[in-house]
Parts: structure tokens; C-alpha cells; sequence
């Protein structure tokens, strides 16, 4: 099955990225979504997700891994991690489809590897930052390192997780918004596009200041305080 494949490939020393090119390259179809990326491969380990963490293929199924509270401040309801003691574990061998040692030896990988290289680390936002979209697949770009010269190349998501863009580019981050600070500047050029500028601007400070007249506390005869 090419699933343990995969992860034994990890084991052996394949990225989870790799692995997503190959399983994608021998259309094998991901758990949901159109294809694989690394993240379908490393999954979540709070919720035991994805290719390396799902210890359901090694027969091993685990509930009760989150809870399920309300934000405060947003009133959505977001996940919280158990502690382990409250996880609940079953045996359930006829599910399994890798050895419990070849699981454990990819968890043991995973530890080894968990130290953040600095090349890894976040790295600062740039003004186009979850801007820019392939017109050949419509993935996102993301910075792609630097060339000899310190220049930024950025490449679409789609072919570096993946390997599915059927335009796989390389562009200079430079080049890029260079391109469209001269654009934006042509275009402010025009009167009509100042106005436009200028009306929206107005209309978002009264709907801002509409809100903080809405929001303020009153007092029980109706005034506001």
C-alpha cells in the first residue's frame, strides 16, 4: 500500500514534502482536498492528524485528544489539548496497516527533527504578503530564500508542496512589487481614483466611529455614559 510506503520513506529519510510529490505524482487521492502537501503528511499532532501522526494505521485509536470551549472574545468555539492522562485508547489491530515499530520509529524521526532550523523560523511579513495568486492554479506564493546576490525568490505553494502547478515559476520578490508600486503609482495618477480613495477612507471612519458610539456602556435612564 503506498501509504506505508510513505512513511517508511520518511523513516529512511524523505521529507514529508517528497513524500507529498511522490503520492501525488502516482495520483494517489489525499483524505480530502484536490492533492498532498507537507501538511497532509505531518498532519496536527494535538489531534493525532495526517500520514506520520494518525496512530489509527498503526491500530491504535484515540479519542478525547481535545475539548471544545467558547472564545470569549469571539464566541467561536475553538480546541483545547487534553492532557494525555484524559485521552481514551483502544486496541484495534484488524484496523492497522503498518507495524507498531515502523510508526514508532517515525515518531522517533519526528522527535529528532522537532528543533527549529533558523532557515525555518517565521519570518517577517512583506508588503504583498497573501497577495499574490498563480493565474495557472491559483495558489498562493511564499518566500523560496535568497539567491547569491541576498535577492528574495518566491514561488508559488502549489508547486513547492505539492508539485501540482502546471506553471511552476520562480519570480524575485523585488521585481514583483517594484512592478506594482509602479502600477499603484500610474493609477493614483488619475483624479477619479483619488475621490474614489478619499470616499472610501471617509466611509470607513464614520462605519469605525459607529461602532464606538455603539459599543459604549449605558446608564440605566437611557444615557449613554
Amino acid at each position: 500500500m503506498r501509504i506505508v510506503h510513505g512513511r517508511r520513506e520518511y523513516v529512511e529519510g524523505q521529507t514529508p514534502r517528497d513524500i507529498a510529490h511522490d503520492l501525488n505524482r502516482d495520483r494517489i487521492p489525499p483524505p480530502r482536498g484536490r492533492a498532498w502537501n507537507a501538511s497532509t503528511s505531518n498532519g496536527n499532532v494535538q489531534r493525532g492528524t495526517g500520514l506520520l501522526h494518525n496512530e489509527l494505521y498503526a491500530g491504535r485509536l484515540i479519542w478525547n485528544r481535545v475539548r471544545m470551549i467558547k472564545d470569549p472574545d469571539t464566541g467561536k468555539r475553538v480546541s483545547r489539548p487534553n492532557p494525555k492522562g484524559d485521552w481514551r485508547v483502544v486496541a484495534v489491530p484488524d484496523l492497522a496497516i503498518v507495524s507498531s515499530d515502523l510508526f514508532d520509529a517515525a515518531q522517533a524521526r519526528k522527535k529528532a527533527r522537532a528543533t527549529t532550523h533558523p532557515s525555518h523560523q517565521r519570518r517577517p511579513r512583506h508588503m504583498l504578503t497573501g497577495l499574490l495568486r498563480c493565474a495557472a492554479c491559483g495558489a498562493g506564493m511564499s518566500s523560496k530564500g535568497m539567491d547569491k546576490s541576498k535577492r528574495v525568490r518566491i514561488r508559488f505553494s502549489a508547486a513547492t508542496e505539492s508539485g501540482t502547478c502546471a506553471d511552476p515559476k520562480t519570480f524575485y520578490l523585488d521585481t514583483v512589487e517594484t512592478a506594482v508600486l509602479n502600477g499603484l503609482t500610474a493609477e493614483l495618477r488619475h483624479p477619479e481614483v483619488i475621490a474614489q480613495y478619499v470616499q472610501t477612507y471617509h466611509e470607513e471612519r464614520k462605519r469605525l466611529a459607529a461602532d464606538t458610539d455603539a459599543s459604549a456602556p449605558v446608564w440605566s435612564d437611557g444615557l449613554k455614559s
